[in-house]
């Protein structure tokens, strides 16, 4: 048998690192929470909580996030980012 366990990753240091990265293109974007979540077709809030770490987001909302900021080829320097913050660096 198989058990699956919920590992929590809210505010680790990968949780922090892709936060930083996820508002940093935003604001390179010229993006204010509010246009962004229009964009993303979701309430302000929504950004808010995952810039203020308070909400995890899944892979597609990942990807979702990246094409609304115009920043999905610095896809894989995030992810770059998340690994090294895994590390330690």
């Amino acid at each position: 048998m198989v058990r699956a366990y919920a590992v929590k990753t809210l505010r680790t240091p990968q949780h922090k690192a892709l936060v930083e990265e996820l508002k940093r293109v935003r604001l390179a974007a010229g993006l204010t929470q509010m246009a962004l979540a229009s964009k993303l077709g979701v309430p302000q809030s929504f950004v808010a909580k995952v810039e203020g770490a308070e909400r995890r987001i899944d892979v597609v909302e990942f990807v979702n996030w990246l094409i609304a900021a115009g920043a999905f080829s610095e896809s894989d320097g995030i992810l770059q980012q998340v690994l090294l913050a895994r590390e330690g660096r």
